[in-house]
């Protein structure tokens, strides 16, 4: 394979052959292990107190499980050849949603949350002076 087929709108917009051996096993080891982070992050997020960092690491088990499960689906529809829902670029179009929305996620962490997180201390200190219903 040339690295000019990737140039090449006929490679992205074309049935790919059958996954067999390695391939085919890489494939299933990428998205079941999405599906396994994914679920291990739900759990994960269960046990968390804090109410941001529990949904920004729900939204990071949803990706992982979105990813994992349409990634599988697109490899049974290239296994079994069908023709629209086989094409490489839904491949392309799953990690780029998926890289986009992690992007949004770690841009949040990084401004937003220390905000949050300053406003909050910033009322607690406030509230403790004002008088209690």
């Amino acid at each position: 394979m040339s690295i000019t087929n990737f140039l090449d709108l006929s490679y992205w917009f074309h049935q790919p052959f059958i996954a067999r051996g390695t391939s085919m096993w890489i494939w299933v080891g990428i998205f079941l292990g999405s599906v396994l982070v994914g679920l291990i992050l739900k759990i994960v997020q269960q046990r968390l107190e804090e109410k941001y960092l529990k949904k920004i690491i729900n939204s990071f088990g949803t990706i992982g499980l979105s990813v994992g499960l349409t990634g599988l689906l697109w490899l049974f529809f290239r296994q079994e050849r069908v023709p629209f829902l086989a094409w490489r670029f839904w491949l392309v179009l799953i990690f780029g949603c998926a890289l986009w929305r992690i992007v949004v996620h770690v841009i949040f962490l990084a401004r937003r949350v220390p905000r949050i997180r300053a406003e909050h201390a910033d009322k607690q200190i406030r509230e403790k002076y004002l008088p209690k219903k």
